[in-house]
């Protein structure tokens, strides 16, 4: 995997926030923000996910009740 580097500008309370977690708990304060990033990005892909299996759900509830119906009938 290649590294690549960015700049991204940060109030200072975030970043001061930002290094006393990464001080404690990662090896640096790049680690803690790829972790805190693909942290996010998980989590929307997930939320994703879950939109659509609701719509799914939505969309083939009809046909489910029929089918159901159905096989009590």
């Amino acid at each position: 995997m290649i590294n690549r580097r960015v700049v991204v500008l940060l109030p200072e309370s975030l970043l001061a926030e930002v290094d006393r977690v990464a001080d404690q708990e990662y090896s640096s304060r790049s680690a803690f923000i790829r972790a805190a990033m693909q942290h996010l990005l998980d989590e929307k892909r997930r939320a994703e996910k879950r939109e659509k299996m609701a719509f799914g759900y939505q969309k083939m509830g009809p046909l489910n009740l029929q089918l159901a119906e159905e096989g009590i009938g």
